[in-house]
């Protein structure tokens, strides 16, 4: 698991009491950033990808977690990925979806 959380620069959880359960499980060193529905504007606003940073990989990948509900626009997240050009993309799915009966 270690190794694969020095590769993470950033965690996102739903609420104060799951980041500090995240920290304190995982023994991270600092706080997830809390985001309630979705990234927090400022968190994105004057963020760039540094393409170079991910030099030593074939591959960029991501994993969104959550409610697959339509609200949660996981449609969109597919086709902003699916444009990446520059560096091959790779996401992970995982989630359950609203239940119908029918």
């Amino acid at each position: 698991m270690a190794t694969y959380l020095k590769d993470i620069d950033v965690l996102g959880c739903r609420s104060k009491t799951e980041a500090i359960s995240v920290k304190n499980g995982l023994k991270l060193n600092t706080m997830s950033f809390v985001c309630c529905s979705g990234i927090p504007d400022a968190f994105v606003k004057d963020s760039t990808f540094q393409a170079k940073k991910f030099n030593d990989t074939s591959i960029l990948r991501m994993c969104f977690v959550g409610r697959l509900v339509k609200y949660k626009n996981v449609d969109l997240l597919i086709k902003a990925i699916s444009q990446c050009n520059e560096i091959p993309c790779h996401l992970d799915v995982v989630g359950e979806g609203e239940r119908v009966i029918a």
